[in-house]
């Protein structure tokens, strides 16, 4: 027989096998086959495979494949790739069956693995056909005249070609990064019985480790869409990938692994803080923290910084290797120095809190914003606790070492009095980026979904090292009530969540509500700081009224301190006053003036309901 296709040692000692058929009678074949040495070449080429054979060899080490299974399986393969061995199984076959050997065959010709009827068994019912890599045919015949093939995905897979299936997305990632997770994942993969949950780990840095842990196993790792179908897993196998999902649990939530995470394979779950994997015998669950400073400090170091520099980067910036390479890279674009680097990390996308919350501008906030004194230090102290979180408790008492390095602050007052411009100011000073949660996103009529989706935000708020504001906050953490219906139970089991999930969070957390009496009372022990926002004062309103209208403004002093003396509207409809009066000065033709002024402040007041000042008429 002439032959083109270069298959691998298992195909030609399987398929001398089968041309033994072709020349014999079965009794002479199986004698002959027996007599021969291919037990010594089969054991060579399990032990040191050819490049043609080392993923078949190691899908049958995983599997545990028979002798029987794994010549089935190599000579499988070589049909669908080698003409010339189509035609001698057809003629072997003939007239019973066609070029895809039937089980039978394959028994025969594989003689000296075992009993022809053992045989026959083992390839119909082994864990070759159980695992989906052989798949026995649909004929309505005795298994011996029934074929055996291998799913296109299988082979496809085996001689490493064509794309992944759908709902399969290899994953990548950078060679530091990865190294850096390696002797965790290394640690973590041993101790593991089949797969493991890594709760934790943040979205950036979860290709990485899945890198890290799947170099473990000698595998890929690829991730898998949540309606993934078990058909898949034999691709998975017969590909060497190691599967890995990413969903997040419902606190309560109780949920196996998908079917194809059962084959053989190792699996990789990264889940939320919340929720348990079912089958817990089957997998190990581990906790993956945010470096510390120390370790944030190494990770810049790593990409160039200074030992002054990278301590100093380190206190500022909280997050993991994925997000310090993406801030740098960034900063290498515009010089590369520290203040590069914090303006990055402060203006850098959060791709996995952007579709979550919304962000807010603090550039011109630090400049823009204006309180009084008392008001103003109490800000600079929550700025002060933000700045030392990490490093507040060095030196104190084992139980103060046990307090969160998360910040709370509720800042409460009548609408208008600078709550949200406040963590603006705050959030521009420390340099992270400021998110607004906006709550009808968050909230759900569904139970346990406002719960997920508010772990959803709070996680991504930590990886990324963001600033979150519930702004109007009284509506997600309102003050629970008596119980008398199952909506109380529901609202009240809700807040109690909130209250546990807020106090365990690691970041930094602003409420803003117009009522404080509005806020239930037991998230006060769990506030690092509650500020209270008074109406300004007649010189902070000057302040406020100079900082809209900028220091060059033509009005006369004369009216700009009739206006702060008289007019007692907080900030917000100062803001007001001043961008209608700029509206009717522009379409006037002129620039505001103290008439523009008079007449936007008589309208904000028409708004409330109320005349203006009389001093002012």
């Amino acid at each position: 027989m002439t032959r083109h296709v270069r298959v691998g040692r298992l195909a030609d000692i399987a398929m001398a096998a089968v041309a033994r058929l072709q020349r014999d009678d079965v009794a002479e074949a199986a004698s002959a086959m027996s007599a021969a040495p291919w037990a010594a070449a089969l054991a060579r080429a399990r032990l040191e495979p050819e490049p043609e054979d080392r993923r078949l060899v190691a899908l049958a080490a995983r599997l545990g494949f028979s002798d029987v299974e794994l010549l089935a399986a190599a000579l499988l393969v070589a049909v669908e790739t080698d003409p010339e061995l189509c035609r001698t199984v057809a003629l072997c076959q003939s007239p019973v069956g066609g070029s895809r050997p039937l089980v039978g065959l394959l028994a025969t010709a594989f003689g000296a693995c075992g009993e022809i009827a053992s045989n026959v068994l083992a390839l119909a019912t082994g864990p070759a056909t159980a695992s989906g890599c052989l798949m026995l045919g649909a004929e309505d015949a005795p298994l011996p005249e029934r074929s055996l093939s291998v799913p296109s995905s299988v082979l496809f897979a085996l001689k490493g070609v064509g794309a992944c299936p759908e709902g399969v997305r290899l994953l990548g990632a950078p060679e530091e990064d990865a190294a850096m997770f390696a002797a965790a994942a290394s640690a973590w993969a041993t101790a593991a019985p089949s797969g493991f949950a890594v709760v934790g780990c943040p979205r950036e840095d979860q290709p990485a480790f899945a890198v890290a842990v799947a170099r473990v196993f000698g595998l890929r790792p690829a991730l898998l869409a949540a309606d993934i179908q078990p058909a898949i897993g034999s691709w998975l196998l017969a590909a060497g990938v190691l599967p890995v999902i990413a969903s997040d649990l419902r606190p309560g939530e109780l949920r196996p692994p998908p079917a194809v995470c059962r084959g053989g394979l190792p699996w990789l779950w990264f889940k939320g803080r919340d929720g348990a994997i079912a089958d817990h015998d089957l997998a190990a669950s581990f906790s993956f923290g945010l470096p510390d400073a120390l370790g944030r400090a190494a990770i810049w170091r790593m990409h160039g910084y200074g030992a002054a520099d990278a301590a100093a980067l380190s206190a500022g910036i909280r997050g993991g290797p994925g997000l310090i390479r993406r801030i740098a890279a960034t900063a290498r674009e515009s010089g590369a120095s520290p203040a590069h680097a914090l303006a990055a990390a402060r203006d850098l996308p959060r791709p996995a809190l952007d579709g979550l919350a919304r962000r807010l501008p603090s550039s011109g906030a630090a400049a823009g914003f204006v309180a009084q004194q008392a008001l103003l230090a109490e800000l600079q102290h929550l700025e002060a606790a933000c700045r030392q979180r990490e490093t507040v408790a060095h030196g104190l008492g084992p139980a103060a070492s046990r307090c969160s390095t998360g910040v709370k602050a509720l800042f409460h007052g009548p609408s208008g009095t600078g709550k949200s411009m406040a963590a603006e100011w705050l959030a521009a000073r420390l340099g992270v980026p400021l998110y607004a949660v906006d709550l009808s996103s968050v909230t759900s009529k569904w139970i346990g979904e406002t719960e997920k989706n508010l772990d959803q935000v709070l996680m991504a708020a930590e990886e990324s090292g963001a600033m979150l504001l519930f702004d109007e906050a009284d509506a997600l953490f309102g003050a629970r009530t008596e119980v008398g219906s199952s909506n109380d139970r529901f609202a009240n089991s809700q807040t109690n969540y909130l209250l546990q999930r807020l106090e365990r969070h690691d970041g930094v957390v602003l409420l803003t509500t117009n009522g404080r009496d509005r806020i239930d009372s037991a998230f006060t022990r769990r506030l690092d700081a509650i500020i209270g926002f008074p109406t300004p004062a007649p010189d902070v309103r000057l302040a406020i009224w100079l900082a809209h209208l900028g220091y060059g403004s033509d009005v006369d002093p004369a009216t700009l301190d009739q206006l702060a003396a008289f007019v007692d509207l907080p900030g917000g409809h100062i803001r007001n006053i001043v961008l209608s009066a700029a509206v009717a000065a522009a379409s006037a033709g002129r620039p505001v003036d103290a008439a523009s002024l008079l007449a936007a402040t008589a309208q904000e007041y028409a708004k409330l309901g109320r005349g203006p000042p009389r001093e002012l008429v």
